[in-house]
């Protein structure tokens, strides 16, 4: 080889090199975790709980955590009974009053959420009783030391929670925010917005949506705006501040890319059509594809996977109203009211209620909304 062909040679790695130097990874090492999870509440009991307990998913999370490499004593975990007003409120600041100016911080709420219409005020319930929202924010604004923070809201009126942080332009710490859905809606998501967290920090390839054999933050987001609308009927809201990368790096994926796996179908099962979500493929000796596996996704068979043929998967055909049509809504006390719709996204549509502000507007899924008659 000549000494300019080893030359070009070396700019090249070099390039390269600096090119991953650039793709910005999370660092487990680096992290601070929080997690409040509840599925019971005080005056409840075993067996007559807000949320089913037997598939609940805050334990696996923060296992995968600390097995990716998140240190145990930089995790607040509390659940259940640990977690009421009193406790989340002496402890979450000192939590974080530990932290150190290199670290990330990563915060999921998951409970029950609270949204007053009058006045904007968006609520997160521990065991015993609400904290504002804009008390978290607060705490954590005045308490961590670190320069960034990725925020996970999974309640009802949780896109509150985005639209607060968007909302701290000033703010000394740079944020990625996701909801399970959103700001002004009740949530139905069943650990299914946990499961997400669970799926992206493995490294599942469905979410690999750019083919770079990693999830990034930003991949995280989509899939789970598409995969929510499509599973539990809601719409994630999601938004970063400051200097956060949404590129950043979460994990490697954990097998090879397949044509199809991620895709939102339609399958059959048994004498019907199911919604699910395909998560593997199978090609014939022509390499086309000749099977499926699905994961059937409504609540009643979320447990559900099985081989299907192509010829028995098919399209979900999004049901859809124009933007601007006159239609009837259902509130949250299922009563039908006249609105119209204002945005769409998928099967979801964002409708006002005729003669109330903006802040009753609600995504509303296809069981919620119908034409006028």
């Amino acid at each position: 080889m000549n000494a300019r062909f080893l030359m070009i040679l070396g700019l090249l790695a070099c390039g390269l090199l600096n090119a991953a130097a650039k793709e910005p990874h999370w660092i487990p090492e680096n992290t601070r975790l929080v997690v409040f999870s509840m599925a019971m509440f005080e005056g409840e009991t075993p067996g007559n709980t807000s949320f089913t307990t037997w598939d609940r998913l805050d334990d696996p999370l923060v296992k995968l955590l600390i097995k990716r490499g998140v240190r145990e004593d930089q995790i607040l975990y509390l659940k259940d009974g640990e977690a009421t007003k009193a406790t989340i409120t002496e402890s979450f600041p000192l939590f974080l009053d530990e932290s150190t100016g290199e670290e990330t911080l990563i915060c999921y709420f998951s409970s029950h959420g609270g949204y007053n219409p009058k006045t904007g005020e968006h609520t997160f319930y521990t065991f015993n009783g609400p904290i504002p929202i804009e008390w978290l924010i607060n705490k954590i604004e005045t308490h961590f030391h670190g320069s960034q923070a990725m925020l996970f809201s999974d309640c009802c009126y949780s896109g509150g929670f985005v639209d607060m942080i968007e909302s701290r332009t000033d703010s000394h710490i740079s944020f990625g925010a996701l909801s399970t859905t959103g700001a002004c809606n009740l949530a139905y998501s069943g650990w299914r917005f946990n499961d997400l967290l669970i799926r992206a920090w493995s490294g599942d390839v469905a979410m690999d949506a750019d083919a770079s054999h990693s999830v990034s933050f930003s991949e995280l987001c989509t899939f789970a705006e598409s995969y929510m609308a499509f599973v539990a009927e809601g719409k994630p809201l999601y938004a970063t501040t400051g200097t956060f990368n949404d590129e950043l790096v979460l994990s490697k994926t954990d097998r090879p890319a397949k044509e199809g796996i991620g895709n939102l179908v339609e399958a059959k099962n048994g004498d019907q059509w199911d919604k699910a979500e395909v998560v593997d493929v199978e090609a014939n000796e022509n390499d086309e594809p000749s099977k499926m596996r699905v994961h059937f996704t409504d609540k009643r068979l979320y447990s559900k996977r099985a081989w299907v043929p192509v010829s028995q998967v098919r399209e979900y055909k999004y049901p859809t109203y124009r933007v601007g049509a006159k239609v009837e809504i259902q509130n949250a006390d299922e009563e039908w009211l006249p609105g119209r719709v204002i945005d769409a996204f998928q099967n979801m549509h964002e409708c006002s209620y005729d003669g109330k502000s903006e802040r009753y507007n609600e995504w509303m899924s296809p069981e919620r909304i119908r034409k006028r008659p």
